[in-house]
């Protein structure tokens, strides 16, 4: 049996430095198997940007990782999970 797994990632930004160098953020991310929130992962943590946030929440039984950037593009704070 074949079971859908979407990741949501949801981020909220606050600006610390006027240049947009660094930032406080949030994060939620839900895990669903068929529809069924079975995980949720949330992290207040600081960014910088230039830098990579990572946050390893590995088990045993699987690796997991969350990875974050922050970036200005087009005037805009933009944080990714990419």
């Amino acid at each position: 049996m074949n079971k859908l797994t979407t990741l949501i990632f949801i981020a909220t930004a606050i600006l610390s430095a006027p240049t947009w160098a660094s930032a406080s953020c949030s994060v939620e991310v839900n895990h669903f198997v068929n529809g069924t929130v079975i995980e949720i992962y949330t992290k207040d943590f600081p960014i910088t940007r230039g830098l990579v946030f990572v946050h390893d929440v590995s088990e045993m039984q699987r690796q997991k990782s969350f990875t974050a950037t922050l970036a200005r593009v087009d005037g805009h704070l933009v944080v990714s999970n990419k």
